[in-house]
């Protein structure tokens, strides 16, 4: 627990700022590449938020605020997990760190790129703009047969389950992936790693 409310300090007062910077500008970066039209223009960071803007073809659009402090809370977990880890050497576990932070931050690009998708379609524009309104208030196996609908109720789904369950697991199933072979040793059956006695010489 003291493991974790000292990263949770550190992250949030010297490390947050950059890393919600970057993971708003890769995803914009991604974003420019997925989009055809393109919609998202740029993002600007207003304290811990991120600001989405459009491009002049969708300028009538509001811009959009994503809370990114709230999106990255779970970053501070997966490196207390692996903080307080046992069995592990200190260069294996600068590898687990520095290999998890990168998994979770791919997850986060990803759910930025999800919540401003999911803005796009609740608007009713881009690639989930339904043209044919009789299906705006079908369910999603009344909407196979209009794609966009369909897509557009599959990304709710997703980002809901994303919100309310994935954000939690991820850390936890990075850090059982990456420590699972120290994790083992204390399963039930395995063996906990020892230092080896000395040799008496006396």
């Amino acid at each position: 627990m003291l493991t974790l409310v000292g990263v949770m300090a550190l992250w949030l007062v010297f490390l947050a700022p950059g890393y919600d910077r970057f993971i708003a500008n890769v995803a914009v970066v991604v974003l420019h590449g997925l989009e055809s039209p393109r919609i998202t223009d740029s993002v600007r960071m207003d304290g811990a938020d991120a600001v989405v803007s459009h491009t002049e073809s969708f300028s009538a659009l509001a811009k959009q605020r994503l809370d990114l402090r709230t999106h990255h809370n779970n970053a501070p977990f997966l490196i207390a997990l692996i903080l307080a880890t046992p069995g592990l050497t200190r260069a294996r576990r600068e590898r687990t760190l520095l290999a998890g932070i990168l998994l979770l931050a791919v997850t986060h690009v990803l759910n930025f790129i999800l919540e401003v998708h999911w803005a796009y379609a609740v608007q009713n524009v881009g690639p989930c703009r339904v043209t044919d309104l009789r299906y705006l208030g079908r369910g999603f196996w009344q909407s196979l047969d209009n794609p966009a609908q369909a897509a557009k109720l599959a990304l709710t789904s997703v980002r809901e389950f994303y919100t309310h369950v994935g954000r939690l697991l991820a850390p936890i199933v990075l850090w059982v992936i990456l420590c699972r072979d120290a994790l083992a040793a204390f399963a039930p059956g395995g063996r906990v790693p020892t230092t080896a006695p000395r040799p008496n010489t006396r």
